[in-house]
């Protein structure tokens, strides 16, 4: 696995997903409204993510035309879940390691992990030819509220320290 891509806040809802240095998306957080959650555009098309299913725990990404193009079952109250994106049945793995850890499978290869290192860094590690945004997509939303209240931790530990 290369680390290939990277993500820059532009706003504190606002964030954009670069492949090298090229920027490949631009996501939106909606906090204040109940669908979608967010939005991904990347290239010409624009995507939806919004939560379904009972309690409303598993997300979904629609497409303009309300195609649904990936959808996550499973993962209630565990660690893992399915993805099905397309015809693939892909594999989401969450540990704990050492803040958090969120990886994709396809059957035994690791296709992307997002990483939060003990020092706050996001580490992503791409496998080769793994060009499908919208799993980079998928995986900044669910690491980015453990990104926010680690570092708001941190900074209020800090001020406290003063």
């Amino acid at each position: 696995m290369i680390t290939k891509r990277y993500w820059k806040m532009v706003s504190p809802d606002r964030f954009a997903l670069y492949h090298e240095d090229t920027m490949v998306g631009r996501m939106v957080i909606q906090s204040h409204t109940r669908q979608p959650q967010a939005v991904f555009e990347t290239g010409t098309k624009t995507y939806y993510l919004s939560r379904s299913g009972l309690l409303a725990h598993q997300l979904v990404i629609d497409d303009t035309q309300e195609n649904r193009v990936l959808k996550q079952k499973g993962g209630m109250f565990g660690t893992d879940s399915t993805l099905i994106l397309g015809q693939r049945q892909l594999h989401c793995r969450i540990k704990n390691t050492p803040l958090a850890t969120f990886s994709i499978f396809d059957n035994d290869k690791e296709l992307l992990q997002y990483r939060i290192t003990s020092e706050l860094v996001l580490d992503i590690k791409v496998a080769a030819g793994e060009e499908n945004y919208l799993l980079d997509f998928f995986l900044f939303y669910n690491v980015l509220p453990i990104l926010q209240e680690q570092t708001t931790f941190v900074a209020f530990r800090q001020s406290q320290a003063q």
